[in-house]
């Protein structure tokens, strides 16, 4: 044989021997776009102040945990949520706020998958524009029939930067 057919020959063993390993959590690529879509419909819709909307990708049951910095422990928990939505539109600064999603990890397991966010958010009020802030979400989702909703959200402001 000649050096150019043993050439070939081992080339052709090698790759033969080579697999691509998919390691796709268990779960479709599409059902990380429907999450996915989910979670950018919640800060479309919260941002544009569409409450009805924005309540409409959570589960009724949903809880929902944020960290404000305010007060004793800073935290707030809501029961439901109905509960979060009315607090939301009581609270919400006037003027519509955009949010920029610097960062989404994705992880699922069956019927439930989680998304980490961290989010940079503008808000533009009457007469004056707010500096940007950050927060870091973390948003639990299950599987109901064919559909995605949230069952779960905490929420963090993000640290601001250190200065040496």
């Amino acid at each position: 044989m000649s050096r150019l057919g043993s050439a070939l020959l081992c080339v052709l063993l090698l790759t033969a021997g080579c697999t691509i390993e998919d390691h796709t959590p268990t779960g479709t690529r599409r059902d990380e776009a429907a999450v996915r879509a989910v979670v950018a419909t919640y800060y479309r819709t919260v941002g544009d102040r569409n409450w009805r909307a924005g309540r409409s990708v959570f589960w009724d049951s949903a809880d929902v945990t944020l960290n404000h910095r305010s007060g004793d422990s800073g935290w707030i928990s809501f029961e439901g949520a109905d509960e979060y939505f009315v607090y939301l539109a009581r609270s919400a600064p006037a003027g519509s706020q955009s949010y920029r999603l610097i960062r989404t990890d994705f992880h699922q397991q069956g019927d439930l998958a989680a998304v980490w966010v961290t989010a940079r958010i503008s808000t533009e009020g009457d007469s004056i524009d707010l500096p940007e802030s950050g927060e870091v979400d973390h948003f639990v989702l299950r599987r109901f029939g064919n559909g995605w909703r949230i069952i779960y959200l905490a929420s963090e402001p993000e640290s601001p930067a250190v200065q040496p």
